[in-house]
């Protein structure tokens, strides 16, 4: 089945062999003027006899041709021999093909309509005959009647029952002629050839263009060659081969391609590329933003019956808003008006009140606001109006009258772009466009061709002065998108070099088998899984459970951690308030008695005052009371012996009543300590004496000093004022300051 394969030619007719590699619309004949044309005269002559009768077969046989042509009405070709047998093959309208022949004493007229005839592009023409039919083809178009040629075997002057059929005719004299053919390619000779009165009806004229692939039967042939063998026939604006500059594409944008055979040139028509330039590729374009109006004036005289609108546009707004491409208004004593304009559905309106009546149309099988290329075209003259949206034409319908409105202001002629500013209450509900607008042009009654964008952009030096721009920062020079909404029609090459696409019924292959689906006899049944939404439930609820575990421990976590910050907080502030209460305690001082009974040490200095019991250093703390705690310079403080250095202080802003009594108390201490000082002094100057009633009363002394020192705290909550004892080895200077002595 794959071992073999068919080639499947886009020309079946001109294009031959079995990979199509042959292609006879190569031998070709250019042209160039209605003048020029081909003309082989074949007499009585041995030696063009085969080649004569190769080219009389176009009377009976299939005949091929390729026309490449802008002609509308031009003969392509004309042969006829001495018996008035012939056949005539033109051109009418740019639209029809003709071809007439005689099926003996009868003529008979074929024609098929094809558009595309004298666009310039490739148009095969094929007469095909059978035993008992012919059928005219142009490219996919074809016509077919029940007769075939049947050729005349006598001469008469008068071989026709109907002649009014007949266009051009050669000359026919009473006797028969010699015997002769003759083939008119491209033209005629009007010395050998007249026209008929039918001819006012079917002009006859030159053909300008190409004839490609001339083939009779199975001969081609090779128009190049005769052209250049042929040295006694003029063949002035007669050119070998078909050399189209438009094969080169030099069109961009969907321009049309003209070619221009005399002066082997070509250009570009523009008119419904939304381009201009000379191969339909510029552009003059701006960006809007949607709060700018481009205003260009312009003179009208009487009524508007000639307009014409081409511009572009591309946009990707998505807002749903009525937007203003393109407005043209008249003064407010008029009703005119002309709008282009994107609906909140982002589809294309356009309407035009002609003052008698309004028309127009909304496009709504696509969306204008997805960023590709659009294009607007619309031209009338008089109640003739032709609107093209995207190159394709839509139908305009009549709308319903409007109510009359009462003018505000008296307005003025002007073209508004990308915005309008009007009191028309009719347009009210539109706002600016943002987006891009291009080669906007217009054109009023033949008097004003405007260009606004060019004009604004000095572009151009012209009328430059009649535009103005409300809000010139919002309009940008700017390119629109090159990517139009769909596609273009292509041209194939194939289509140039004589090719044209057909339907063909027959396939490359042959269909591939059918495909059976294999059911298996052995296969066990799968047994379905049952309790599966048990199991899936399951599962969630263990996730969902997971989670709440998951956040309670979160919760439990976050709410620790905040209760240790708070503690370790709390633990700060105490901290605080226990350094601010050890520095507002007084200080004390200790001194160390020694063993000997000399009042000065070796040196000569006196001994320090102190009390010793039992050979055991004696303390004996002093506390001032005075309301500033003196300067100290020992180590031990008075919070070592005090039971309540730990609570805190309390500010107060007026000193209390036990404050002034614990200053009294304090001042009455130190008189005692004053009277006790001196009664030290008399002690140690006794103390040898003395010694043994010191040694009894030491520990009355102690204990005495203790109770007082307690119920003196207590009645004050302050440092006590009485002198306390205890067997360390410090002791208290006379001077009042604090310091340990070693012995």
């Amino acid at each position: 089945l794959w071992s073999s394969y068919e080639c499947i030619c886009k020309n079946p007719w001109a294009h031959l062999g079995t990979h199509c590699e042959e292609n006879i619309n190569k031998k070709a004949l250019t042209f160039q003027t209605p003048e020029s044309y081909l003309k082989k005269n074949y007499l009585v002559d041995n030696t063009t006899d085969a080649e004569k009768n190769r080219l009389k077969k176009m009377m009976t046989e299939n005949v091929l041709m390729n026309l490449r042509t802008y002609d509308d009405n031009s003969l392509v070709l004309y042969a006829n021999d001495n018996l008035n047998n012939f056949i005539h093959l033109f051109i009418h309208n740019g639209t029809q093909i003709i071809y007439l022949f005689n099926h003996e004493n009868e003529i008979v007229q074929m024609n098929v309509t094809h558009e595309k005839i004298n666009k310039g592009e490739s148009v095969q023409i094929a007469i095909i005959r059978t035993e008992n039919t012919t059928t005219l083809h142009v490219n996919k178009r074809n016509s077919t009647i029940n007769k075939i040629a049947k050729l005349l075997t006598n001469y008469t002057n008068k071989p026709w029952t109907n002649p009014e059929l007949e266009v051009i005719r050669p000359q026919r004299p009473p006797a028969p002629p010699t015997d002769y053919f003759q083939m008119n390619l491209g033209g005629y000779d009007s010395y050998s050839l007249h026209l008929a009165s039918r001819a006012t009806l079917l002009p006859q004229g030159g053909y300008v263009g190409c004839i490609r692939g001339f083939k009779i039967a199975d001969h081609v042939v090779d128009l190049s060659r005769k052209a250049q063998q042929e040295d006694d026939i003029d063949l002035t604006g007669v050119l070998p081969e078909c050399n189209m500059k438009c094969d080169s594409e030099p069109c961009k944008n969907g321009g049309i391609c003209t070619e221009n055979f005399k002066k082997q040139e070509s250009s570009c028509d523009c008119e419904l590329t939304s381009y201009f330039g000379e191969y339909c590729m510029e552009e003059k374009g701006a960006d809007f933003n949607g709060e700018s109006i481009l205003q260009r004036r312009f003179v009208l005289s009487g009524p508007i019956w000639k307009v014409k609108i081409k511009l572009a546009f591309s946009s990707n707004d998505l807002r749903q808003k009525n937007t203003v491409l393109l407005l043209v208004q008249t003064e407010n004593k008029r009703s005119y008006y002309l709008l282009v304009a994107i609906t909140q559905d982002g589809y294309l309106k356009f309407e035009e009140d002609r003052e008698e009546a309004a028309y127009g149309a909304e496009v709504k099988n696509r969306n204008f606001l997805n960023g590709a290329r659009h294009t607007v075209y619309y031209t009338r003259h008089g109640d003739e109006a032709k609107l093209l949206i995207d190159r394709i034409e839509v139908p305009l319908e009549k709308l319903p009258p409007q109510d009359l409105w009462e003018a505000l202001d008296v307005g003025s002629n002007e073209v508004q772009i990308g915005g309008l500013n009007t009191t028309d209450p009719r347009l009210k509900i539109y706002k600016g466009y943002n987006g891009c607008l291009s080669n906007i042009f217009v054109e009023i009654n033949n008097q004003s061709s405007m260009k606004p964008l060019e004009e604004y952009m000095l572009y151009t030096r012209s009328d430059t002065e009649k535009v103005n721009v409300v809000n010139a920062q919002g309009v940008r020079s700017a390119q629109c998108s090159a990517d139009f909404d769909e596609a273009w029609p292509e041209h194939d090459q194939s289509t140039h070099n004589g090719s044209f696409l057909i339907s063909v019924d027959k396939t490359w292959v042959e269909d591939p088998p059918i495909r059976i689906p294999y059911d298996s006899l052995y296969q066990q049944p799968d047994d379905e899984e049952e309790n599966t939404d048990k199991i899936f439930i399951a599962l969630i609820v263990i996730f969902v459970l997971g989670l709440c575990y998951t956040g309670y421990h979160m919760w439990r976590t976050n709410k620790a951690h905040k209760m240790r910050l708070e503690k370790e907080e709390d633990e700060k502030i105490m901290r605080d308030k226990e350094k601010a209460t050890k520095l507002q305690e007084p200080r004390i001082s200790f001194g160390q008695l020694n063993k000997d009974d000399d009042d000065t040490n070796k040196d000569g200095e006196k001994k320090p005052n102190g009390v010793m019991i039992d050979m055991i250093p004696t303390v004996i703390i002093e506390v001032p009371n005075d309301d500033k705690p003196a300067s100290r310079r020992g180590s031990l403080r008075f919070r070592d012996i005090a039971d309540n250095g730990w609570e805190p202080l309390e500010e107060k802003d007026e000193p209390s009543d036990n404050e002034e009594e614990e200053s009294q108390e304090q001042s009455d201490s130190k008189e005692t300590d004053s009277e006790s000082d001196e009664s030290h002094e008399s002690e140690e100057c006794d103390e040898s004496e003395k010694e043994k009633e010191i040694d009894e009363s030491a520990e009355t002394t102690k204990e005495n000093s203790l109770k007082k020192h307690r119920s003196t705290r207590e009645l004050n909550k302050g440092p006590p004022t009485s002198t306390l004892t205890t067997q360390l080895p410090y002791k208290i200077d006379e001077d009042g300051s604090n310091e340990m002595l070693t012995s």
